[in-house]
């Protein structure tokens, strides 16, 4: 009786599942190009596409709404249906019970200097023995990384913030990727080439995240309606799209997202 109940549970939970969702969502996001970013007033950016493609396709009208990350992580920890990008996946926001899509993106993390520093670092342990600060991002898991790992992390709300203390002298290296430098610098009306990889410390995947108390049904829905995505041509034609835009090649992948490739 009880593994009837049980199995009779499941085939209702299925297809419940299979259903179309109608739900009210929340959509958050941050500043953080060539991913999520604005121009000329909009919200744009290759997981703003990917975004905007999922909620099309599951017919639910919702905005896109900018706040700094912080702000943005908090709502997703206490509210149901959020969701919110472009997130790393970290064993504490698993703990906390988030979704994850994706991936979207993958970057190579790296720490940056200016191209004329002479300091020379090769790991965290360097940075520490020799009692620097890096620049990071409030709530960003990279800068709590850093943070735990005892490092003195000079902390911003925003990475163009962090680029402008960076050459303000108020630190000498900063935390980055080799896909979101290039946009920090171009926002901040400096070189391409005024920062240079010190060494990269990690090359990991960035999702969309749902929020814990988001209907199993919903996250089923996005779920599905992005592999059905990843049988189009969708994404090839959005790595082609911000190849042009970015003036750097990006590509996509399934294992990957988009990506520079090697």
């Amino acid at each position: 009786m009880t593994i009837t109940t049980s199995l009779l549970s499941a085939v209702v939970f299925l297809l419940l599942s299979m259903l179309p969702v109608q739900a009210e969502m929340l959509v958050l996001t941050t500043i953080e190009p060539p991913t999520n970013y604005v121009q000329d007033g909009e919200i744009v950016g290759t997981s703003v596409d990917v975004v905007r493609e999922i909620l099309r396709r599951m017919n639910v009208d919702a905005e896109i709404e900018v706040k700094p990350w912080a702000r943005v992580l908090n709502i997703a920890q206490t509210t149901p249906n959020v969701m919110l990008f472009t997130c790393g996946r970290t064993q504490e926001r698993v703990d906390c019970g988030f979704h994850f899509i994706g991936p979207v993106v993958s970057r190579k993390h790296a720490v940056y200097k200016k191209k004329e520093s002479r300091i020379t670092v090769t790991s965290l342990e360097d940075i520490k023995q020799q009692g620097l600060v890096v620049g990071g991002v409030h709530d960003d898991w990279r800068s709590l990384m850093f943070e735990s790992k005892g490092l003195r992390v000079d902390i911003a709300p925003t990475h163009a913030q962090c680029v402008e203390k960076m050459f303000g002298d108020r630190f000498p290296l900063l935390i980055g990727s080799d896909i979101e430098v290039p946009e920090w610098l171009e926002q901040t009306g400096r070189p391409a080439d005024s920062l240079e990889v010190a060494f990269v410390f990690m090359e990991a995947p960035s999702f969309i995240m749902l929020s814990k108390h988001t209907s199993p049904a919903l996250v089923h829905q996005v779920r599905e309606v992005f592999r059905a995505m990843q049988q189009t041509d969708f994404f090839e034609m959005t790595a082609a799209k911000y190849t042009e835009i970015l003036k750097y090649k990006l590509e996509y992948s399934p294992e990957k997202g988009f990506h520079r490739p090697e």
